[in-house]
């Protein structure tokens, strides 16, 4: 049996896994708004099948409460069996409720642990969280490949929720965490104090919190029509197959299929027009292209000049380029990208001299953008490679000083758009 609550047809779930006390009635009334929040399906599972812990083993002060807790922990609360449950019950919602395109799941106590558990590779969510997490460990933040958020209390360790904050603000995938410093353990779950002015005021902001972080990926998102020329028949039936290490198996369908551009409506008005190609690698062709975009993207944006420009500007310019080259080079050797060296490097650079020595030059994006007033890509672009470089212990000193003087650019732009 499930609590369900929310449009049976909405096209965004969210699946709320419940503490130890299974299906309290505050968390029923959680669920309540979440789903009128984001105008959600929100289902709780009864993941313990009618069983709950009783309250009154807490604190486990006894013997008699001690063996009585460990006894349900270890068996309708055992966290990897739940694990498995919480993916199969989920494959299971697709089919019951198939107008849901995304789900998302948040864990309360016991419940956040199985939560963010599965919220690594193959992970059928597009964003997940705890509040006021049990068993929290920092080393399962390492796993994440989806955005998080974190809501703790005043009673959960503090070394484990700095170190989810510190995971979190580097993994380039996303995610927030926070402590309510009045509340306690259990202030959104089965011990939330409703009665109580303060304590209804932050259960209330910490649900309208969740929701607010999930609605921009439950809700994010857009119209896709692809164009099929050699493969039409092939897509039409299977969609696209994507195998990433990191991200699991995926099969992407767009929303349309054609075969050529005039199948387009002619009233149909696109936002973006995407050219794409298949590689056997993306791996090898992604960091082949950071050669250029992480050297000279920033390095433009910050001189105004083009990457000619550059290299006729001064000695040293030159150093300067290859350097960042050979950094970028190092970590994809580190990390085992194949390909991404000296001479496959040797070759992009030369494109640049040649231009340097015709008296040209080629305006990189993010030199562009600079020069309209745009925001430009620094994080996607530098940032992240920079933090790889900082997690595989990869010396990258010259792009990490390109990277601070970037960011500072970025942050000057950000302040002239407000």
């Amino acid at each position: 049996m499930s609590y369900v609550t929310g449009p049976s047809d909405a096209s965004t779930g969210v699946v709320v896994l419940y503490d130890i006390f299974g299906m309290a009635i505050q968390t029923l009334q959680g669920a309540d708004l979440l789903a009128a929040r984001l105008n959600s399906l929100v289902l709780i599972p009864d993941f313990f099948e009618g069983e709950s812990a009783n309250p009154e083993w807490i604190p486990a002060d006894t013997e008699e409460k001690r063996s009585a807790l460990r006894r349900f922990v270890s068996n309708e609360a055992s966290i990897p069996r739940n694990v498995d449950t919480l993916l199969e019950i989920t494959k299971q919602y697709n089919t019951l409720f198939p107008s849901v395109a995304k789900w998302a799941a948040l864990g309360l106590c016991w419940g956040g642990k199985v939560a963010v558990l599965t919220s690594g590779p193959g992970t059928p969510f597009v964003a997940t969280g705890q509040v006021h997490p049990g068993r929290a460990d920092k080393t399962d933040a390492e796993k994440l490949t989806i955005p998080h958020i974190v809501l703790a209390s005043k009673d959960e360790p503090p070394e484990e929720i700095r170190g989810y904050a510190e995971v979190i603000s580097k993994n380039g995938v996303g995610g927030h965490v926070e402590t309510y410093n009045t509340m306690w353990h259990g202030w959104m779950g089965a011990r939330a104090n409703l009665d109580r002015e303060e304590s209804n005021a932050e259960y209330r902001r910490g649900y309208n919190q969740v929701a607010d972080f999930f609605e921009k990926y439950l809700k994010a998102g857009c119209n896709v029509t692809a164009v099929c020329r050699s493969n039409y028949e092939a897509v039409k039936q299977n969609g696209f197959t994507i195998t990433s290490e990191r991200l699991g198996n995926v099969t992407y369908r767009p929303d349309h299929i054609i075969r050529t551009l005039t199948e387009c409506p002619p009233d149909t008005i696109y936002d973006y027009l995407i050219v794409a190609t298949v590689f056997d690698d993306i791996q090898v062709a992604r960091w082949s292209k950071l050669l250029v975009n992480a050297s000279w993207n920033p390095i433009s944006a910050l001189s105004l000049c083009t990457d000619g420009g550059f290299l006729r500007s001064s000695e040293f310019a030159y150093e300067l380029v290859w350097g960042i080259m050979m950094e970028i080079v190092a970590l994809a050797r580190e990390i085992g990208i194949p390909g991404v060296d000296e001479a496959a490097t040797e070759k992009r650079f030369a494109l640049s001299k040649t231009r340097a020595d015709t008296g040209v030059g080629h305006e990189p994006s993010m030199l562009q953008d600079v020069k309209q007033g745009r925001l430009f890509e620094v994080e996607a672009i530098v940032g992240n490679t920079v933090r790889v470089g900082r997690k595989w212990g990869v010396p990258m000193p010259r792009l990490e000083t390109v990277y601070a003087l970037a960011k500072g650019r970025y942050e000057a732009l950000v302040k002239d758009w407000e």
